[in-house]
């Protein structure tokens, strides 16, 4: 009974921080296609799992079903998307930068900090599928946008590339434009991968195998891309229009975060270490 209460006692501290940022707006959802699937932020899961355990009762368990996405929905932080075959989904994030997530993919915003200076750290996690990126140039020096997958991690100041996840974990990523510092889940070393260039990590490696992008599949990865380079940011700086198109949105998702974003207390404290934000697959 001294646990429960102790987990009672957590989970009253908890659930007010838990309510607020629940509303915090990380993402909206511009376009998609297909079935793709939605579910709320789960946090506290493996916690009640483990109250409900102890109390010897069902009620406190948390749904986590899926529901359909609908444009212009507003995804928070640790909130799921699912693709199914055939369909794909379009994000568009606070600094104007995009997110194309393709099919059969399982994918998650999975913190969202506004910074000092009004930038935003972002990280984000692909369980499986492929994911193109079009990050703006971080100017701020907090700033940061990271993409992990189960078994590497992608920090990006401002570049185009995709993130291939197989069903094992093992991971390619692929850059179009600019750099991404990719590392090995669980290693310190980094590696640069530059534009045209792809490195590939498998399951269980401790290598990066880095090689340029084979022709067909340059080719490729340029039309998908297309849904996430408008032509203003192909065109050069000069021919670039003073209105931003994407504008609008970006006030849409700022609009009404009056308050810095906190800082969540990390769940891994309190439960076993998982290889995932919150398990999208219960």
């Amino acid at each position: 009974m001294k646990i429960s209460f102790l987990l009672l006692l957590f989970i009253s501290f908890l659930i007010p921080g838990h309510a607020y940022s629940a509303s915090v707006r990380a993402a909206k959802v511009v376009q998609f296609t297909g079935d793709v699937k939605w579910r709320k932020k789960v946090v506290l899961d493996k916690l009640m799992d483990r109250l409900s355990e102890e109390m010897g009762v069902d009620s406190l368990k948390i749904d986590t079903s899926y529901e359909n996405v609908r444009i212009n929905l507003f995804l928070s932080a640790e909130d799921w998307l699912k693709t199914g075959e055939e369909s794909e989904v379009l994000l568009l994030l606070k600094d104007g930068s995009k997110l194309r997530i393709s099919e059969n993919s399982l994918f998650s915003v999975t913190s969202c900090i506004e910074n000092s200076d009004a930038s935003h750290s972002m990280v984000s996690y692909i369980r499986t599928g492929s994911v193109i990126c079009n990050i703006k140039k971080i100017i701020s020096k907090k700033g940061s946008f990271k993409l992990c997958t189960p078994t590497a991690t992608c920090s990006i100041r401002g570049t185009v590339f995709e993130t291939v996840v197989k069903s094992d974990g093992s991971s390619t990523i692929k850059v179009l434009e600019g750099v991404v510092d990719v590392s090995l889940v669980g290693h310190d070393f980094v590696i640069q991968v530059h534009e045209n260039t792809q490195a590939k990590i498998e399951k269980g490696s401790k290598t990066i195998a880095t090689s340029d992008i084979p022709l067909e599949e340059k080719k490729k990865l340029n039309k998908d891309a297309e849904k996430v380079i408008t032509k203003e940011e192909r065109a050069t700086e000069k021919d670039v229009p003073k209105e931003d198109i994407t504008e609008d949105i970006i006030d849409e998702i700022t609009q009404g975060d009056t308050k810095p974003i906190k800082d969540e207390i990390p769940i891994e404290e309190i439960i076993e270490l998982n290889p995932s934000p919150s398990s999208p697959d219960k």
